[in-house]
Formats: C-alpha cells, sequence, structure tokens
C-alpha cells in the first residue's frame, strides 16, 4: 500500500528585512587628518574588559555586532590615566546619546586578573592611572543605533571621551525567515513497512534580524497524525522522537543525524534549550574556553541554515499521516 507522509512547517517570520548586493567589495571613505607638534591629551581612556553576561554567559564571545536587549548589563572595565597625576581623576561617566546614564566607580587594580598587554601603553602606572568598573543597565525604550561613550572630568571642568567611543544598536527586532527548497510542506518518499526514507525538500532558514544579532537555533516536532483509517505502529501517530532524525547544515558546519525531539510549550527558551527543541546543526566544535559547544548552533546574523530529515516506518504502518508540525525557534545571542 502506498503511503505518503507529510509534517507541516510552521513559518516563524517576522519583520523581515531584504537588501541587494551588487558587488564583492565594500569600500567605505572617510577623512583623514593630523597636526604634527601640538601639546598630547592629559588624559586618556583605555578599554580592557567588556562584558554582558546572560545566563551565565559572557554573551561577548558569541556576538559579532554591538547590540543589547532590555534589562541586559553592559559591563566595561578602563584604565584612566592623566599625564599630570591620579588626583586630577575626578569623575568619569558613561553616556547614552550625551545623557549621563551612569557614574563609573573606582575599582582596585589587581594585575593578575586584568590583562593589559596591548591594551595600556607601558602598563599601569598608579601614579597616573586608575582603574574604573562602568556599568549601564539597558532601558526598553532604547531603539536603534546610539552613541555610547565614556567621559572624564578634570578639575578645569574640561570633559574629554580619549578612547572610549562606541555606537550599540539598542532593543534590535529578531526575525527569522523560514521556507522549504520547493515551497511545499516538507514531504517524505514513499517505502515499505520497516525502512528509512529521506525527506524530498529541505528546510531553509535565514537569520533576518537586526542589529546584527546572531541567533542560537532549535529545533522540534510534533508527532505525525494519521488522517482516516491508520495505524503506526500502534495507534493513528508516528513518535516522531523514536522514528525520525534531522541533520543540519550552516556554511562549513554539517551536522550529524540527531533524533527529533518533541514540541512542548511549557519548557520555555534559554541558551541551552527551547521549547522542547535541541540544537540545530548541534555539531560539537573543539574550542578553548567554558562554553564551546555553544558554537555548534549558532546562526550568524544573515547566514543560512539547511535541514533535511529521515524517517523509518515502524512495523506495522498503514496509512496517510498529513497532520504535523515542524518548529525552529531562535534565541538571540
Amino acid at each position: 500500500m502506498n503511503r505518503k507522509m507529510i509534517a507541516l512547517v510552521i513559518l516563524l517570520v517576522t519583520n523581515i528585512f531584504f537588501s541587494n548586493v551588487s558587488a564583492d567589495v565594500a569600500v567605505g571613505p572617510t577623512d583623514t587628518s593630523v597636526t604634527p607638534g601640538g601639546s598630547p591629551n592629559t588624559v586618556q581612556i583605555y578599554l580592557i574588559e567588556k562584558t554582558i553576561s546572560v545566563d551565565g554567559i559572557n554573551t561577548l564571545n558569541y556576538r559579532t555586532g554591538m547590540y543589547a536587549f532590555a534589562g541586559e548589563v553592559i559591563k566595561e572595565k578602563v584604565v584612566v590615566r592623566d599625564l599630570n597625576g591620579v588626583s586630577d581623576i575626578t569623575d568619569i561617566d558613561i553616556r547614552v546619546n550625551g545623557e549621563i546614564q551612569s557614574r563609573c566607580k573606582e575599582t582596585s587594580f589587581k594585575s593578575k586578573k586584568i590583562d593589559l598587554s596591548g591594551s595600556v601603553p607601558d602598563g599601569f602606572n598608579p601614579s597616573t592611572d586608575k582603574v574604573f568598573e562602568c556599568t549601564l543597565t539597558v532601558e526598553p525604550d532604547w531603539y536603534g543605533m546610539l552613541d555610547v561613550n565614556i567621559y572624564v572630568t578634570t578639575p578645569t571642568e574640561v570633559t574629554q571621551r580619549m578612547g572610549i567611543a562606541q555606537k550599540w544598536f539598542f532593543n534590535p527586532a529578531i526575525s527569522m525567515e523560514v521556507n522549504t527548497n520547493d515551497g511545499i510542506p516538507i514531504w517524505f518518499e514513499n517505502g515499505p513497512e520497516g525502512t528509512t526514507v529521506y525527506s524530498g525538500n529541505k528546510l531553509l532558514v535565514t537569520n533576518v534580524a537586526e542589529g546584527g544579532v546572531n541567533m542560537w537555533t532549535f529545533i522540534a516536532g510534533t508527532n505525525l497524525y494519521g488522517i482516516g483509517p491508520a495505524i503506526c505502529p500502534v495507534n493513528n501517530e508516528i513518535d516522531v522522537e523514536k522514528y525520525m532524525d534531522f541533520r543540519g547544515n550552516t556554511g562549513t558546519i554539517l551536522g550529524p543525524w540527531k533524533d527529533m525531539s518533541r514540541y512542548d510549550q511549557n519548557e520555555g527558551c534559554a541558551s541551552e534549550f527551547c521549547y522542547g527543541g535541541v540544537p540545530v546543526p548541534g555539531t560539537v566544535i573543539e574550542k578553548a574556553g567554558e562554553f564551546s559547544n555553544r558554537l555548534g548552533n549558532l546562526l550568524t546574523n544573515a547566514g543560512s541554515l539547511e535541514v533535511e530529515f529521515r524517517l523509518t516506518y515502524p512495523t506495522p504502518c498503514v496509512g496517510e499521516f498529513t497532520s504535523g508540525q515542524i518548529f525552529i525557534f531562535g534565541k538571540s545571542v
């Protein structure tokens, strides 16, 4: 008996943006000027540490863009150098679009915990240098590309911002484009009971989020339910966790075949799990560091992911099973 099995695909698509590329080289010119012989600036700021911790992870290790979301806390540790001496360093603050948001706090210098190599010329000098920690909590009403600068005020009330001038994209919209390569739901070949068949098409997933946002990607599915008389193997549904596998491919990463996971709307979503979904592609990437395996399901901004499937028909298995869903979840990094 012929059996055609189809898993319907939910398209999780919002706020999709498209841009045209006309060449493989981008050029960004800017003017440059210099005036030799002038007096050097007496105050300099050197960035030595930056973190945004989410779920115990410094997400900047996985973000390729400067972006942050409401409630996230940006922490930057800086060395402030005043050639006139540390007594002239009176106030340091962090500003968003020119408005003071937070005062930076002086912290002790611990040479074993702060790597100054290449960051501070000639190393730390206690007669001219102080270490500060600047903390900025992202507010919900900040949106788009904003200036984030650290300022130092001297006794002469001259405010300088030498060395730390940044642009951050706050509260970017998160979205993915999900399609199949042939424009129809995922379908499987016919086959005898007990055989393994492969999907006739693939899922195509593209990260189209704003602000350069990267995503951790996960996949889950519902069971496949039969229409009309059907049994496979004990009732009218196929258990995807037992009988369906998937394999993801992004860039140069080809993931292994892995068991499909069942969608669970009550599980919630974090950096390691998402509504019952498992990481896709899910390849273990060797890299020094505590969270090296997280790179295995990292979908970079504008990056694409392909997912194919295979299904083993149980015994017995009779009927048409055309009611099912596959979910792709993207958790912002």
